[in-house]
């Protein structure tokens, strides 16, 4: 079930174009799903879905914690690829900063996705790009998410 916040505290990013909307959140867990609009355009769909998880991943003859995101984003929404390029590091960044992900004890796995339709009409994900993210993450770096911090809804 979808919650509005009128405020998220999200609201500076490259351009000033996109919002995000938390969707639901779990007590007590890091399974996250947020909705991102496009502020430019009066539109009541979604740019794209953000969704994370925890898991573990084999890695390096380890097993090692993950934080695992996928971001699906609509098939007739245009990103440029300066923006798809840097995608992966922005939601690293936003999994860090603002959902206690930490990159020094676990490998962030961001999957930038675009569903789209085969010639039956059944749904296929498009893998964009994979990113495997693990140590340092230079916040200082510019990203599409503003470093704000995120102000929850108290009846969140």
């Amino acid at each position: 079930m979808r919650e509005e916040v009128l405020n998220y505290g999200i609201r500076n990013t490259r351009g000033m174009f996109l919002n995000v909307i938390p969707v639901y959140r779990p007590e007590d867990k890091r399974n996250f799903e947020f909705e991102i609009y496009n502020n430019r355009v009066r539109t009541r769909r979604p740019v794209a879905t953000l969704t994370t998880s925890v898991g573990t991943v084999f890695q390096e003859g380890m097993v090692v914690r993950s934080f695992n995101a996928t971001l699906e984003i609509r098939p007739d929404v245009p990103f440029s690829q300066v923006e798809l390029t840097d995608l992966p590091t922005d939601v690293a960044t936003l999994m860090y900063q603002e959902l206690g992900g930490n990159p020094l004890e676990e490998v962030f796995i961001i999957r930038i996705t675009c569903p789209m339709r085969d010639d039956l009409g059944e749904k296929k994900d498009n893998v964009i790009s994979e990113s495997w993210m693990s140590g340092v993450i230079d916040l200082n770096q510019y990203n599409i998410f503003s470093t704000s911090s995120l102000a929850m809804s108290s009846g969140y």
